[in-house]
């Protein structure tokens, strides 16, 4: 009852394209209509392309589309794995995803975040069980700057969507490694070594994590976290982001 009299009072507005959405919904029709979502028959673990695979008719979830529990992974993977089990992405990057994600990030619209993660969490595989879900975690100097971590936002809405527990207070940033932009792939991954670590007794032993983020590029802070998560007794961490942009 609350939150229909709190949308009739202040109706949501698409985070795309500004017009009133006319639901509580993220995205008006049009705007998610023209989202384009990420190929089911990528990648299992870095999310690129599987050209030997078929593809649905329809884009997943739209209809059902048998897959394997875990996707078959790319050449590349089955020579070198990574250190997550898999990386899903609900939507490919650009477009009105881009501009709600840009808009979650910089204009300080906090609900943006939850309604943007229970949105992708409807376009994601649901947990394969009871797990952790965990954000990647802002250095303390920019959590202060920015007022907000905006993958915890999408955590908690993608939290709320399967009924699962965010944590927070397990896999902390030890490191400020300043803005990505302009730096390789390789440049990345050397940047975010060591920038993580994991408080072992709040981790309990054998978890599962659910590991959220906004945007996979180079998949550098994923790999990461999970490697931490891994060596402080992680059994498996998935990784689940709003928009893949492969690099």
């Amino acid at each position: 009852m609350l939150d229909t009299l709190a949308e009739a009072l202040f109706p949501s507005r698409c985070a795309a394209c500004g017009k009133l959405c006319g639901t509580p919904s993220i995205l008006c029709g049009q705007c998610l209509a023209e989202c384009e979502p990420a190929d089911p028959t990528s990648c299992g673990m870095c999310g690129g392309p599987q050209p030997d695979l078929p593809r649905p008719a329809t884009p997943w979830p739209s209809e059902p589309f048998p897959l394997p529990r875990t996707t078959p992974f790319c050449p590349r993977c089955r020579a070198f794995r990574p250190s997550f089990e898999e990386l899903r992405a609900a939507f490919v990057y650009g477009g009105p995803i881009r501009d709600a994600l840009l808009a979650l990030k910089h204009s300080g619209r906090l609900e943006t975040g939850r309604r943007l993660g229970g949105l992708a969490a409807g376009h994601l595989p649901p947990p394969p069980g009871p797990c952790l879900v965990i954000p990647v975690p802002l250095h303390p100097h920019r959590l202060a700057e920015r007022g907000y971590n905006q993958a915890l936002l999408l955590a908690r809405g993608m939290g709320s969507a399967w009924r699962q527990p965010v944590r927070t207070d397990i896999l902390v940033r030890t490191r400020d490694t300043g803005s990505h932009r302009g730096r390789s792939a390789a440049e990345r991954r050397s940047a975010l070594t060591g920038a993580f670590s994991v408080r072992p007794a709040r981790l309990p032993p054998g978890s599962t994590v659910l590991l959220i983020d906004d945007v996979a590029a180079s998949r550098s802070t994923s790999l990461e976290c999970a490697r931490v998560l891994k060596s402080a007794g992680a059994s498996e961490v998935r990784v689940r982001v709003v928009a893949s942009s492969m690099e």
